[in-house]
């Protein structure tokens, strides 16, 4: 009986708003032409690689990435909000330049936090501690639920 488990994680494609540096969060946007490009290789790969369960975010993104994979790969496909990219809020859509302009104060509340905890924890700041272990219990416990050894997990990790 084999007692370790492998975890494979994928980003969704590419996004018009990826190539726009807009920020996603909840908000979804259309896939690039390289993004599609992207979705076809990975599920063509994916063909090729033994599998179990194939889990993904519920966001349009996210998901198509997922049906793709299982469309050829006949796996069962598992949506799971708790794998959505963290909510940004009044800064979903907008471009960094936007994000000043439109919202000048929080942008600024948000610039000084980052600056404070990087400078406090020493290491840039993506994803909060309390974010992570949330993300990470989620998906252990995907993974124990289905008492398996290959798990494929569709997830944009923010």
């Amino acid at each position: 009986m084999n007692t370790s488990t492998e975890l494979i994680l994928i980003r969704h494609g590419e996004t018009v708003w990826n190539l726009e540096n807009r920020w996603q969060g909840h908000q979804d946007s259309d896939l690039s032409p390289l993004g599609l490009q992207q979705i076809r290789a990975v599920a063509e790969r994916m063909a090729k690689v033994p599998f179990d369960a194939l889990y993904t975010s519920d966001l349009p993104r996210a998901y198509r990435m997922a049906e793709a994979v299982a469309a050829i790969t006949g796996r069962p496909m598992i949506s799971d909000p708790t794998l959505r990219e963290r909510k940004l809020g009044i800064f979903e859509g907008l471009t960094l330049v936007e994000i000043r302009e439109q919202h000048p104060a929080a942008f600024e509340a948000v610039e000084i936090f980052r600056a404070e905890l990087e400078n406090f924890a020493g290491f840039p700041v993506r994803v909060t501690e309390v974010e992570f272990k949330d993300k990470t219990s989620a998906i252990i416990q995907m993974a124990w639920k289905h008492g398996r050894d290959h798990h494929l997990i569709k997830h944009r990790t923010g």
